[in-house]
């Protein structure tokens, strides 16, 4: 017997939290991102059951596995034009059987994969840039997709305007159309559409206003157009375009004010302007740009109503301005302004209409 669950649609982000994965809409379509050899047939896509309506529509499971998968809905009247994909994020709460339907309209899965010319299987990360193209960076490279191929770039060891290393961890589209690449050992790269060649940013020990680290995570575009860095064991950069440097925050143990831990996971800013920092084991930290403090927000094993752990993934504000905080292995936080304090949503194998899994 085939188990359905039901489930409401908001606008908040997630990730398949059983293999840390997004989900993502592109013109009634939908994309899902695997890691090669495991199947989703058991991954329950729910971060946070919210009681069904009326207007709740069944979903059933659907296997699949390596690269890429595009969802794509029969219904003709919400087709896309592929060459001009937009994506926008949805909040599905939900699990998964073997054929997808919604209201009356079939939805089938299409896998992009190496055999459709996909450098890797293992797609680390995804993004839009403006001229409608879908980037995904792999463990072996960077994919351009324009709704019928890819374009591949890689790393030529001759050539100093390629790709600085082809483990491409994070991808931010920004405002002024290019494209910026965090690798894995390679440094931070920005990508000319119209030359198609990248200008690579590094770590030089000489040069105090180089990139802190190689190891690029996470990468974000503040609402002035900063570019800030998040780095694995650097700390917090940011860019300045116009003089091409980087200023450094870093932790400080003699400091309490400095940044909470130098592994930098995620970085937001919210509708208020307020910088807010996820870190691996720092707990979440709110950074106050005209001061250059840090307000840490960390886990306390005697206060319930604290951070519910130090390794925070993912950091989201959603409509109502609610901040919401996804952790390494202890659930989902849900922060107070008013109180400082988190409400924690947790697996519960007893509770079926509990989040899914621990690893938001």
């Amino acid at each position: 017997m085939i188990k359905t669950d039901w489930c409401n649609f908001t606008s908040i982000p997630i990730r398949f939290t059983e293999l840390s994965h997004r989900i993502k809409f592109i013109n009634a379509n939908y994309m899902l991102r695997t890691i090669p050899g495991i199947k989703v047939n058991t991954a329950k896509l729910h971060p946070l059951i919210i009681p069904p309506s009326a207007t709740s529509v069944p979903w059933q499971e659907v296997g699949i596995e390596g690269g890429f998968t595009e969802l794509r809905s029969t219904d003709t009247r919400k087709s896309a034009i592929k060459t001009q994909l937009i994506i926008s994020i949805i909040f599905i709460c939900l699990t998964f059987s073997s054929t997808l339907y919604t209201q009356n309209t079939l939805i089938q899965f299409e896998h992009l994969t190496i055999n459709e010319g996909l450098s890797q299987n293992a797609v680390q990360c995804v993004a839009q840039d403006n001229r409608g193209f879908i980037w995904f960076g792999t463990q072996d490279g960077l994919n351009r997709y324009d709704g019928y191929e890819f374009t591949v770039y890689q790393n030529e060891p001759r050539d100093s305007t390629s790709l600085s290393n082809n483990y491409v961890q994070t991808i931010l589209a920004d405002s002024e159309g290019f494209l910026w690449i965090g690798t894995i050992n390679g440094g931070l790269n920005k990508f000319n559409a119209e030359t198609e060649t990248f200008i690579r940013y590094k770590n030089d020990p000489d040069d105090p206003n180089s990139l802190s680290n190689d190891v690029v995570v996470s990468l974000y575009e503040d609402r002035s157009g900063n570019l800030w860095i998040g780095t694995y064991g650097g700390g917090l950069n940011r860019f300045d375009r116009e003089k091409q440097t980087f200023t450094h925050y870093r932790h400080d143990p003699q400091n309490s004010n400095s940044l909470s831990h130098d592994i930098v996971l995620d970085i937001y800013q919210d509708s208020q302007k307020n910088f807010w920092i996820g870190t691996m084991g720092g707990g979440l930290t709110k950074f106050d740009r005209e001061s250059k403090t840090f307000t840490h927000y960390q886990h306390d094993p005697a206060d319930p109503t604290s951070l519910s752990h130090n390794r925070v993934w993912e950091i989201y504000e959603d409509r109502n301005g609610s901040l919401w905080i996804g952790t390494m292995n202890r659930g989902l936080n849900k922060f107070n302004r008013q109180s400082k304090s988190f409400t924690h949503y947790k697996h519960d194998p007893d509770d079926p209409n509990s989040l899914s899994n621990n690893v938001v």
